[in-house]
């Protein structure tokens, strides 16, 4: 089995306090019986995409969808659609997965009242992968999205039947670095692991950068390092910054994550992690070994020669990797808290990297 490396239990939170009212008919409740419905929030990001997948290859679930949409017809045209970006179409052949329209930003995750009740009593499971993704967001519209929608599936967790809930995580959650993105994360973490101390099956699962899928090469093209990365390769030039972080094949890490849940134990945190860094030089390194002419320069001069180009896309990119001065170091990642339990996955190796680089090729080289 997959190995998981025991670190000390995990503490209480006590910063975010659940309202008693969510809990209240859990002594009378039982864990429901019978087909394993499994509730997938997040569905059309790009770990949503791998995690449905192998959901599905489970055989275990029947998976319903919530997608932000005006209906149910749009909902699964926003899913078929990112299934098929990711070339994992072949997750919705059958049966076994549905699609409904809803809102995490919104009360009752964007249901009626009705639908929202009628969902606790069909779902057994639920996986909340589901969040606004962004450094540059402001905090109002990151709590509502992510910390009100966590509030919200607890709370559906303990309607009409008791059900499991996995919350997936960033390791940004754990880093002290002022972004409103890691307190929203954290906050969420807090609301899970308060209502596990009242004895409800929910576990909490931190993520490292989710690197490009190993079988395939693409990437996650909004990921503000791989939008480095295309700067990179695109002009032949590279910041001279120590970048060293945990990455894994997002495909690999849905594998080891739905392994890790079908397997624990409630009242969990766990941290997927890699045995081994990347870091910026390595990437470099195998970038000219495949065929990309790159020159290293100094930070400031690196970010000078960008802002010159006066691309938007790439200005923002900048300002998402602090570097709009050029004093930035990359943002090397911290290591895991203590408190997490750290589930072994794989490395990110130079095979796989080659994929990225002839997948960079074939779809951004004219």
């Amino acid at each position: 089995g997959r190995g998981v490396r025991r670190r000390e239990s995990c503490p209480t939170p006590d910063a975010t306090k659940i309202e008693d009212v969510m809990f209240s008919s859990f002594m009378t409740n039982a864990w429901i019986v019978g087909t394993v419905v499994a509730l997938l929030a997040g569905a059309t990001g790009f770990f949503g995409a791998f995690l449905l997948s192998e959901l599905v290859k489970t055989g275990k679930y029947t998976v319903t969808c919530l997608v932000r949409a005006a209906d149910e017809t749009q909902a699964w045209h926003r899913l078929r659609r990112n299934m098929s970006y990711y070339q994992l179409s072949e997750a919705l052949s059958g049966d076994t997965v549905k699609a409904v329209s809803g809102d995490l930003s919104q009360p009752f995750i964007g249901l009626s009242e009705t639908q929202f009740d009628e969902l606790a009593k069909t779902v057994s499971i639920i996986y909340h992968n589901g969040a606004l993704v962004s450094f540059l967001s402001p905090p109002s519209r990151l709590r509502s999205t992510n910390v009100d929608s966590t509030l919200w599936l607890v709370t559906l967790a303990t309607t009409s039947t008791l059900k499991k809930l996995h919350y997936i995580s960033s390791i940004s959650a754990g880093q002290d670095n002022g972004s409103a993105y890691g307190d929203s994360k954290r906050q969420a973490e807090q609301i899970v692991m308060g209502a596990a101390a009242r004895g409800l099956f929910m576990n909490v699962y931190r993520l490292p950068r989710l690197a490009h899928d190993s079988r395939t090469g693409m990437p996650n093209e909004k990921d503000i390092v791989f939008r480095m990365l295309d700067i990179i390769l695109r002009t032949g030039f590279a910041p001279d910054i120590d970048l060293s972080e945990d990455w894994i094949p997002v495909d690999l890490a849905a594998n080891a994550l739905v392994e890790t849940a079908t397997k624990s134990h409630g009242g969990k945190m766990f941290s997927l992690a890699p045995r081994t860094k990347i870091t910026l030089a390595h990437l470099l390194t195998v970038a000219r070994e495949n065929g990309f002419d790159i020159h290293v320069e100094q930070p400031r001069d690196w970010v000078a020669r960008i802002k010159k180009a006066d691309s938007p896309e790439d200005n923002l990119t900048l300002s998402g990797l602090g570097m709009d001065d050029g004093a930035a170091d990359g943002g090397s990642q911290n290591d895991n808290d203590d408190s997490f339990d750290v589930v072994d996955a794989p490395d990110v190796s130079r095979d796989m990297l080659v994929r990225y680089f002839n997948w960079y090729r074939a779809a951004k080289i004219v």
